[in-house]
């Protein structure tokens, strides 16, 4: 789970898949420790690893290269000039490193997946949240590397998260 925040989805995928190895990566500290204590209340801690870096730099280091099942990510993707019009709630209680993408919320997009492809073994997932209006962008960056690319829609249909597997070699 590239850029975990409070390990929610790190945790549910443990809680989900008990065989699973489950890790955890985020640039803040803090945030995996918020995510550690998520883990510990939903007794899946031993079986999670948490990993401080940016992006997949970390794991890289870890982990052999196309050695990954799968990459799951909801990184930020707001953009720097949608970020003021964000509701006061979100903007005042979110770090505005887990919003903001860059000028145009496509930042961590465009290193992660290359990141990825390197990341994951042959035929295996990267599944990554995006925002409103962005599915064709995001489906731009994705590249000859991957296949059965697929866009599932929210509650609203709103395009909302993009599943890609690597092709086999």
């Amino acid at each position: 789970d590239v850029g975990t925040g409070s390990g929610c989805i790190a945790v549910s995928l443990a809680v989900l898949l008990p065989s699973a190895r489950v890790c955890a990566v985020d640039i803040s500290e803090a945030a995996l420790e918020v995510a550690r204590r998520n883990a510990a209340r939903h007794r899946v801690l031993p079986r999670l690893e948490f990993l401080q870096g940016d992006l997949l730099v970390v794991a890289q280091k870890k982990f052999a290269e196309e050695s990954l099942d799968s990459i799951v990510s909801n990184p930020p993707y707001v953009s720097e000039r949608d970020f003021s019009g964000l509701q006061r709630e979100v903007r005042g209680w979110e770090p505005r490193l887990a919003l903001v993408g860059g000028e145009r919320g496509l930042s961590v997009y465009e290193r992660l997946i290359p990141q990825a492809l390197r990341a994951l073994r042959p035929k295996g997932y990267l599944l990554m949240e995006i925002g409103f209006n962005m599915k064709e962008e995001v489906l731009g960056l994705l590249g000859e590397g991957w296949d059965q690319i697929q866009v599932k829609s929210d509650f609203n249909q709103i395009p909302r998260l993009v599943i890609a597997r690597k092709r086999s070699t």
